[in-house]
């Protein structure tokens, strides 16, 4: 009996100090997450919500996207908020610089505002929306665990977050996207973060030595300039291949047909719907 206690707690010793032990007991398991499933909401599913607001971001989880891609740019006060453009008039009646505006000044505008009227939208349908923090959308995904967060970095961003993410304990669930002037610093931060590689009118061979060197890992295509050719190509290269930004039926169809995997699109709900009935 003695022989046999000694022998457990030996085993439970060692148990103890594996690596393994302390991962599968502390840290969120992958399995959580939506299975990929190449459905990049870009910027949420923005055509049915405001771009880049937390109703869009829960929007593209709930209808099953397994990436939500968003921007971010600093306030004037170092805060990290969620906005394509550096300025506020494309989303309200005040067009203002991010940069070289506070965070409580930003917090005053209705980011949904223009949004509303073009889509002859109620109050009561659309309610006014403040910009969104990277904290507050880190917030969402943690609560969730389904999709993941890509970011488009903007202006001087990547300090404020690596420290945001890493002070929640984000890294499985960030990747980032954009130029190769952004991936780099990224990458050296979150070597194990995905890096969705942006390509415009650029030279196929070169990018896929350049992007194998760098070790990225996924290239994303203007999705006018994707090839049937260009896709094998880049695929035998090791890349999964991307499209942007795709929110048409027919061509969602024909980039598909050309073997592109992986779409960032407005409009997730279409395009999980020609992928189920393609698998039909």
């Amino acid at each position: 009996m003695k022989k046999t206690g000694n022998f457990v707690l030996r085993f439970l010793a060692v148990l103890f100090l594996m690596p393994q032990f302390w991962t599968a007991a502390f840290h969120s398991p992958a399995e959580a997450q939506t299975p990929e499933n190449g459905v990049c909401a870009h910027r949420g599913a923005s055509i049915e919500c405001p771009e880049n607001s937390l109703e869009a971001f829960q929007r593209a989880i709930d209808i099953g996207a397994d990436w939500i891609e968003t921007d971010v740019l600093p306030t004037a006060d170092g805060k990290l908020v969620l906005c394509h453009n550096r300025t506020t008039g494309a989303y309200t009646s005040q067009d203002l610089d991010i940069t070289q505006t506070s965070y409580a000044d930003l917090c005053r505008l209705d980011m949904a505002e223009k949004f509303r009227i073009r889509n002859g939208l109620t109050l009561e349908e659309c309610p006014p929306l403040k910009i969104v923090l990277l904290e507050e959308a880190l917030e969402l995904i943690l609560k969730n665990k389904k999709a993941r967060l890509t970011l488009h970095m903007k202006g001087s961003a990547l300090d404020g977050i690596v420290k945001t993410v890493k002070e929640m304990n984000a890294e499985e669930w960030i990747g980032f996207n954009g130029h190769e002037s952004l991936l780099i610093p990224a990458k050296k931060e979150f070597p194990n973060a995905k890096m969705f590689w942006d390509r415009y009118g650029s030279d196929t061979d070169a990018d896929i030595a350049l992007g194998q060197k760098l070790g990225f890992d996924s290239m994303i295509f203007f999705f006018r300039d994707v090839t049937p050719e260009k896709a094998a190509k880049v695929r035998a290269a090791g890349f999964e291949v991307g499209a942007w930004t795709v929110n048409g039926k027919k061509e969602m169809e024909a980039l598909l047909d050309a073997g592109v995997t992986r779409f960032y699109t407005d409009d997730p709900r279409l395009l999980l719907q020609v992928i189920e009935e393609r698998a039909k």
